[in-house]
């Protein structure tokens, strides 16, 4: 995975870059409950979470190009990533204000990867704890926040601004809520914190989120399928559990508003994928070959974010950026090979996403993915 020889100074002066990191990701999610206050009671204000995002990207960039030597020895294939899709997004530059939130939404990946990498794999900071000790307080924070909102009826920490169940608290989308829990679970997990383990999956119910459900219930059961030391029959009975209480939270929440009068008028994928399927049948009705190209994705169509990631990935891109995202997976297979948990929870992200969408499209999400990637990676090396 490494080049063994790589032996360059790229940090001489000690900075440490896991304190960037991490504060990023603090401030992302503060700066995201802000920006839920200004949604949900429409305040015109200043978006706090995008300028963030926007500094974090400049000192990436600047990192790339302090340490290119560095990122073209060892992450020769991100750049060639980053450079297709930024191809791709010059061909459309006739429709520039159509598709650069788009793009820039789906290049943060790409950007901030270098500098994850080697604060992980080269520094090789224990970041692990801390990030664990980050997820421990934003749980019970979140814990306190919910209790709190739902007690005073306080609309701020529902899901949603319409009238449909769901709490979770100072998330600011259900987009991201299924990658924070999920990366949380598996950290609690990986660390014995029962405790915590157990409140997040109370938090992943009262969500109201099926691809909370889903990720969860998924992430368990491959969990208890790849644990070589619980017997068949054991793994059969949890099995059965965890299909029958992912089964009865949906139902239960299939028969609440607004999904019981969207199966009285549409269907039940309707309401199960939450218009979705509808939505991509209205969307590809659009299409043509005047303003879509196979290769690159749309050329001129308006399209809409599906919450169907290879969907989305394809709309935009086209397969040359469903290549582009494949090969970034593989990448990342084969850098976490051999840790168990490192692969179910990128397995249970990526096949959530393709489901519900958003882990390449909403940047903390992908920022999550990889920091959470990496430090089960090292969970398991120091318990080696």
């Amino acid at each position: 995975m490494l080049n063994n020889k790589l032996s360059f100074k790229l940090n001489p002066k000690g900075f440490n870059y896991g304190y960037i990191i991490l504060l990023f990701f603090v401030l992302s999610l503060c700066a995201d409950f802000i920006d839920k206050i200004e949604i949900f009671h429409k305040i015109d204000f200043i978006k706090f979470n995008r300028l963030l995002k926007g500094a974090f990207i400049i000192f990436c960039l600047f990192f790339i190009i302090k340490h290119f030597k560095f990122v073209l020895k060892e992450l020769k294939y991100v750049l060639v990533l980053t450079l297709i899709l930024c191809v791709i997004f010059l061909i459309k530059i006739d429709y520039l204000d159509l598709y650069k939130q788009e793009f820039l939404r789906y290049v943060f990946l790409f950007l901030s990867f270098p500098l994850l990498f080697y604060v992980f794999y080269i520094e090789k900071l224990d970041i692990k704890t801390s990030l664990y000790k980050v997820f421990k307080y934003a749980i019970l924070l979140n814990t306190v926040v919910i209790i709190i909102g739902a007690l005073f009826s306080l609309k701020i920490v529902e899901t949603y601004k319409f009238t449909r169940f769901g709490y979770n608290g100072i998330l600011l989308s259900q987009g991201f809520t299924p990658y924070f829990y999920l990366a949380a679970t598996m950290l609690f997990w990986s660390f014995r914190d029962k405790k915590m383990f157990l409140l997040t999956l109370i938090l992943s119910i009262v969500s109201g989120i099926k691809g909370v459900y889903f990720a969860e219930c998924l992430a368990l059961s491959l969990m208890v399928l790849c644990n070589k030391e619980l017997s068949k029959m054991f793994k059969i009975k949890v099995l059965s559990v965890l299909f029958i209480v992912f089964a009865a939270l949906v139902i239960i929440l299939l028969n609440t508003h607004p999904f019981k009068e969207l199966m009285d008028s549409n269907s039940f994928l309707s309401a199960l994928f939450s218009y979705r399927t509808d939505n991509l049948l209205c969307e590809i009705e659009t299409l043509s070959r005047d303003n879509f190209n196979i290769f690159i994705g749309a050329n001129g169509a308006d399209i809409s974010r599906l919450e169907l990631q290879i969907v989305d990935i394809f709309m935009f891109f086209g397969l040359t950026g469903l290549l582009v995202y494949g090969v970034f997976v593989f990448k990342l297979i084969k850098i976490i090979k051999g840790n168990t948990l490192a692969l179910i929870f990128l397995a249970t992200a990526v096949l959530l996403s393709a489901l519900s969408g958003n882990l390449f499209y909403i940047p903390l999400s992908s920022f999550v993915l990889v920091i959470t990637l990496f430090s089960l990676v090292q969970i398991q090396d120091s318990t080696v």
